[in-house]
């Protein structure tokens, strides 16, 4: 091996490591003005003691393959996330085995990290019936969003919204479309077109009315209507869920 190898194996295993798996979630990000200068600061010493090695006619063959190791080891164990790529994978794996029991609405699940898998696994196996523009409906607790009510998805083919919850009512007004849900004693409302959403005022309490120190209603709920593009699921950045949709049996559905 060559001087500089460390170095090199350093710059092609975390490109490999960052456009493989998903970083930097819940302000991780940050973590990576720390994490790459330490690599790099631990390639040079590593390239120092072998040219010491060298100057002193000691084999450093025996040094660079545990060296190579710790540049490749270390990369791996700081590398800024909550789903360290075994973990990525073990979750994959699992989606898979559940494959049958994967459903269209799991496209529409909150863009989260720990969400992935499945809204890949979803996408491939309802790709004929998912529109290019969509809009995911997620409503969970106003104080809790970890306590989802219920998560599904509008299409929007020619304009026209198909939406993937059968109890959604939908009523057209001019050039703008009502949505209606009833849900656990609320009524959830909507409007809207392929181009942008509005959810109306829902009821309130006092804490969001006044702030801290007042009550807080444990029943109301949060609705987040996001758009949700075909071209921006993680399996057309990152290569992992790339290799993982494709892997992925067609069902023709």
């Amino acid at each position: 091996m060559r001087l500089w190898t460390y170095l090199i194996v350093a710059i092609v295993f975390n490109y490999l490591l960052y456009n493989t798996f998903p970083w930097g979630e819940d302000g991780g990000a940050l973590m990576v003005f720390i994490t790459i200068p330490l690599i790099i600061i631990l390639s040079f010493i590593l390239t120092f003691i072998h040219y010491l090695l060298n100057k002193r006619g000691q084999y450093a063959k025996y040094f660079q393959l545990p060296a190579v190791a710790l540049v490749v080891l270390v990369s791996y164990l700081i590398f800024p996330t909550e789903n360290s790529p075994m973990v990525v994978i073990g979750k994959m794996i699992k989606v898979a085995n559940n494959y049958s029991s994967v459903s269209i609405n799991d496209y529409f699940l909150e863009r989260r990290y720990e969400n992935y898998e499945k809204i890949i696994a979803a996408k491939r196996k309802f790709i004929r019936q998912l529109a290019d523009t969509a809009y995911s409906v997620n409503i969970s607790n106003k104080y809790d969003y970890r306590k989802v009510y219920q998560t599904y998805g509008i299409n929007f083919f020619n304009d026209r919204p198909y939406p993937t919850n059968d109890e959604l009512i939908v009523e057209s007004s001019e050039k703008l479309y009502m949505f209606t849900d009833y849900l656990l004693e609320d009524t959830i409302s909507f409007t809207g077109d392929k181009n942008h959403m509005h959810v109306k005022k829902s009821r309130s309490d006092s804490f969001t009315e006044f702030g801290k120190g007042h009550f807080q209603d444990s029943t109301l709920k949060q609705i987040d209507i996001d758009l949700i593009l075909k071209e921006q699921t993680p399996d057309e950045s990152l290569w992992a869920y790339k290799m993982y949709y494709w892997l992925l049996p067609d069902d023709g559905q």
